[in-house]
């Protein structure tokens, strides 16, 4: 295969000394990489043009704008399979990851974005958890989780959210066994802090994230051994339900699981992202289809399980379905919200838990009637 000439001009010139050589040649190469087209005429140079790119990001007195346009270009690159293959091989994840933790790239958005998109593969993921590093295992995860809970409550309103990306790393991570232990590991408090962060004060992205991390924790609870740290607070379940429904629906349940709220005390980071659960009546309806997806899929796995159904009742979790399910209309979101509902019908015994009398057996009764 014959490399176009100008290409390999183009790759020499990102290494020039002089400042306008340089700049042009980046932005040429960050306006190809913006299209499809362009990304393909650009494989025939991937391997010194990553690496070209890489080095300029990586250079502490590199001009802003310069820097800038490399990243951009090295976050479209990597949405390709084959280019985003290259990029692990070259270490990516890792020389981010130290610009991130050196701050050593003002760019810290474009940053987590090109780390989002070399996650999408279970390569990326595994890279990011540093698997197989014996006594490394984990720490860049660490790093982010306290970035994104710390950043949760620094912000100020209106500012731009560099670190809601992070949510999107926090799914892509827990689909790994790996990932979702160091999410529930006892005492860090992360499992709170994600859940807090599911209120309508969050960003999409980081709601998006936090409900797609803790689906994915859900859904392999039983397996991964997790299941009891997921219920050991009834806040995260509050939290957790809150966005299915509207204050108005949530008003005549939310009394006693308010009050078990109210006697919680989330550990370490989830103390900074918020504290205790606020009841239930005073959340809203989160709008966006796939937060809610998430989380109703999270809550009826849970009830598949004895102990997760008897969590959930003793946060009036059926009640709460039932009165979100009414005012809801997104097909994923009911039938995950139907099968919960079947899984405490057949629950006899789960309905005398906490003082219930079978008033919400008879509630769930309606409901799987309603979907007949």
């Amino acid at each position: 295969m014959t490399v176009d000439k100008d290409l390999q001009d183009l790759v020499e010139f990102l290494s020039s000394k002089k400042p306008e050589v340089q700049q042009a040649a980046v932005d040429i190469v960050s306006g190809l990489s913006g299209s499809p087209e362009g990304i393909d005429r650009l494989k025939a140079v991937q391997v010194a043009l990553l690496g070209a790119l890489l080095r300029i990001v990586g250079t502490p007195d590199a001009e802003l704008a310069v820097s800038k346009a490399a990243l951009t270009a090295l976050v479209n690159l990597s949405q390709d399979a084959a280019l985003g293959k290259a990029l692990l091989q070259l270490n990516t994840v890792g020389r981010v990851m130290e610009f991130v933790r050196e701050k050593s790239c003002p760019h810290i958005e474009l940053l987590l974005m090109l780390l989002v998109n070399l996650t999408v593969e279970e390569a990326g993921c595994e890279a990011l958890l540093q698997l197989g590093r014996q006594g490394m295992e984990g720490l860049h995860m660490a790093l982010l989780l306290q970035m994104f809970v710390k950043s949760a409550v620094t912000l100020m309103p209106g500012q731009t959210d560099p670190y809601q990306h992070i949510g999107s790393l926090l799914t892509n991570a827990s689909r790994l066994q790996a990932g979702r232990q160091l999410l529930l590991q006892p005492g860090t408090g992360f499992l709170q802090a994600l859940a807090a962060q599911l209120g309508p004060s969050s960003s999409l992205a980081r709601r998006r994230g936090c409900s797609g991390a803790l689906r994915n924790c859900c859904i392999s609870a039983e397996e991964d051994g997790t299941l009891q740290e997921l219920l050991a607070d009834e806040a995260v379940l509050m939290r957790m339900l809150a966005p299915l429904s509207s204050s108005s629906s949530t008003d005549a349940a939310a009394a006693p699981a308010a009050a078990a709220a109210g006697n919680a005390s989330p550990a370490g980071a989830a103390a900074g992202a918020g504290g205790a659960a606020a009841p239930a009546s005073s959340s809203s309806k989160d709008p966006d289809d796939a937060v809610r997806e998430a989380l109703a899929e999270a809550v009826a796995v849970l009830a598949t399980t004895d102990a997760g159904r008897k969590a959930l009742w003793k946060v009036s979790a059926p009640e709460l379905l039932r009165k979100a399910y009414e005012d809801e209309e997104h097909p994923g979101v009911c039938q995950a919200m139907e099968h919960a509902a079947r899984c405490f019908m057949f629950d006899a015994d789960a309905a005398q838990v906490e003082g219930h009398d079978g008033q919400g057996h008879e509630q769930l009764q309606m409901q799987q009637e309603a979907t007949d």
